[in-house]
């Protein structure tokens, strides 16, 4: 199957889809789980019809390329403590009538286990089940499932084999071949009857395709692992450790088959006509979930032109949460993408004032410069801001651009309290960065004349003694 990318994040498989607007969606585009949409399906944000979900059909990687993953999973946490309680349970078994009841016990919650990993991992989820998650749904008796799926098997094998036993040669190939779907369908559906259908069997196999024969022939290899391992293991091992040592290797690999084949079931979810989605996403808090939703949505209502409600939505999200630059951030952009110059200056102002207050200035100096780039003269209308950005562009040699917007704040706002130090600056440009040396002193000395008795005036002369020449500092 092809994948399908999200319509706004190329690079980034679909997860969900439109069907009446035939978009296609990333979960940056649809964020959070189920319970975030209080347990519903999210809605799309062009005709809020229901989403489709497209479940790990498009993001899961092919089968082929997760050796490693699948090799890993009994030894993750849950899976490792899960083994070695197995171990440490055969490794007391007497050799009685007792100790053969115990291990037929152990063999039975490795089925259960193993059905429990299939489940889990077909819907995505590459943690190891608890002990305790698998304990407690008991009742569904899957060990005594997977005995009656055997247990038919054989009969179905063993009639053919009676009406004619070329008819039972091939009936036994193709249950040899079709068990690990029947146990993948057993896993799915939890029904015996549906586990040893031969169209069941068939559909998934012809589903999955040359999938399903990569998985056969791996599960054959795994299967024989602890036939290649002990033989080595073994003399190494006290003699009291040796069985302990069996279990802990059938188990492991055992385990590792359980896996492969619920990463097919995961990877050709669509092929096979099922997504879960009951545990879709990760959940977010209310904050961020709203944040991230909005974002999303008004992405989407902005690429098709729908500006107003883009920004209706932004400014809903930015009264929960007041402090989220993010938030802030996209509605300029929006509103510069409209085109409407007026709003558009309204909002650089609005910006810029809420980096200021922030003490972020550079953050206020980069979106003043990206509103110059549309309207050239664009300056910020509050003092502070202004002064502030304007030291921020003379840190990055703009010094046109930053005497120009203090020579404005000179003639706007004379009485702005830090107009000395706007002033300083002023001839700090004039001397270090457009090389007018003598506006620069004039500057400082008017300064000294007007304003003897300023804090900064011990300043004003040490640059003055710079600029003259008297001294090297």
């Amino acid at each position: 199957m092809a994948r399908e990318h999200c319509k706004f994040h190329s690079t980034s498989p679909a997860v969900w889809r439109c069907e009446r607007c035939r978009m296609p969606l990333c979960p940056d585009c649809v964020p959070g789980s189920r319970e975030n949409y209080d347990n519903a399906m999210p809605a799309c944000a062009l005709c809020a019809s229901e989403l489709k979900y497209l479940g790990g059909a498009n993001i899961a990687k092919p089968f082929w390329t997760q050796a490693g993953a699948f090799f890993a999973y009994p030894l993750k946490t849950a899976g490792l403590v899960t083994l070695i309680a197995m171990t440490a349970v055969s490794a007391v078994l007497p050799p009685t009538m007792i100790g053969l009841i115990g291990m037929l016990l152990l063999s039975a919650f490795s089925v259960h286990y193993g059905l429990h990993i299939i489940d889990r991992v077909r819907n995505g989820d590459m943690s190891p089940p608890k002990l305790a998650d698998v304990f407690a749904r008991d009742a569904e008796h899957l060990f005594l499932k997977q005995l009656g799926v055997l247990i038919l098997l054989g009969l179905f094998v063993t009639g053919a084999a009676y009406l004619d036993p070329v008819l039972g040669f091939f009936a036994g190939l193709f249950v040899l071949l079709a068990f690990p779907a029947s146990t993948m369908l057993l896993a799915m559906t939890g029904s015996v009857m549906d586990a040893v259908h031969p169209r069941n069997l068939a559909l998934l196999m012809l589903r999955t395709g040359p999938a399903y024969l990569l998985l056969w022939v791996c599960l054959m290899i795994v299967g024989a692992g602890p036939s290649l391992v002990m033989p080595l293991l073994a003399p190494l091992l006290p003699e009291q450790a040796v069985f302990p040592a069996i279990m802990f290797v059938s188990a492991y690999f055992t385990f590792v088959t359980y896996v492969m084949m619920g990463y097919l079931l995961y990877e050709k979810q669509a092929e096979l006509g099922f997504a879960s989605h009951e545990n879709f996403g990760e959940h977010l808090d209310y904050k961020p979930f709203m944040t991230r939703r909005a974002m999303a949505n008004a992405r989407i209502m902005a690429s098709v032109g729908r500006h107003a409600q883009a920004l209706e939505t932004l400014r809903t999200a930015i009264g929960v949460d007041e402090a989220n630059a993010d938030l802030r951030e996209m509605y300029y952009r929006i509103v510069l993408d409209s085109g409407d110059e007026e709003a558009t200056r309204r909002n650089a102002n609005s910006i810029c004032d809420f980096y200021i207050s922030r003490k972020l200035p550079l953050k206020a100096a980069n979106f003043c410069l990206e509103t110059r780039k549309r309207y050239a003269d664009f300056v910020p209308k509050d003092s502070t801001a202004c002064h502030q950005v304007a030291e921020k562009w003379f840190e990055q040699g703009r010094h046109k651009e930053a005497a120009a917007l203090l020579l404005h704040l000179h003639r706007t706002a004379p009485e702005y309290p830090e107009m000395v130090s706007a002033i300083i600056l002023v001839a700090r440009i004039f001397f270090e960065g457009l090389n007018a040396k003598d506006k620069a002193i004039a500057l400082l000395q008017q300064i000294r004349t007007r304003h003897p008795e300023h804090p900064e005036i011990a300043r004003v002369d040490r640059l003055l003694e710079v600029m003259n020449g008297s001294t090297t500092a």
